[in-house]
């Protein structure tokens, strides 16, 4: 008998996020709307723009779930996993779906190669990673622009080696002499 794993594609904007499959569970930011399938759309802000509303009406029109900082589960979340570090949308999204058991997580167009992303969000999108990944949880980064899951120099601290690399199925480790 054949085991379904419960795999989930985490959308962003970034380049690659077009690379998706169109078929599965798709969670993405709110500026996908009506550009491909969601599941469910996330906007973490606790005010949204005329823009973001006429996005978050558009998503209600279609059946798709809006989360914002209003109906976030965010108590359940901190008390579920004792932690309250949340660096942005993407953080929010990775807690969500291991809560609800997804055993398989793929990211598109989440990239955070520069400036705000790279400085202020990427650790936080490292952290939930790791917190997957620590889970038993099988977590892909798509897109060669990714700097997510890497140091700043694609180099393994102390040993100077280049980080091993996604193949888009799994994470090849380099040999260390």
């Amino acid at each position: 008998m054949e085991t379904t794993i419960k795999a989930l594609n985490i959308i962003g904007r970034a380049p690659g996020w077009s690379r998706a499959p169109r078929t599965g569970d798709a969670w993405g930011i709110r500026g996908l709307i009506g550009r491909r399938p969601l599941d469910r759309v996330f906007k973490m802000h606790t005010v949204l723009t005329e823009s973001e509303k006429k996005s978050q009406e558009k998503a209600a029109g279609l059946g798709i779930p809006f989360y914002t900082t209003h109906n976030y589960p965010l108590k359940k979340m901190i008390r579920f996993f004792k932690t309250d570090y949340f660096s942005n949308t993407v953080g929010y999204m990775i807690a969500l779906a291991l809560y609800e058991g997804y055993e398989k997580i793929d990211l598109y167009g989440i990239n955070h190669a520069r400036g705000r992303e790279y400085i202020r969000e990427k650790c936080g999108v490292d952290f939930w990673c790791g917190v997957a990944m620590g889970r038993g949880v099988e977590v892909t980064v798509h897109g060669k622009r990714s700097k997510l899951l890497k140091t700043h120099n694609n180099r393994i601290y102390g040993y100077g080696k280049k980080q091993g690399t996604w193949n888009g199925q799994s994470f090849i480790t380099p040999t260390v002499d």
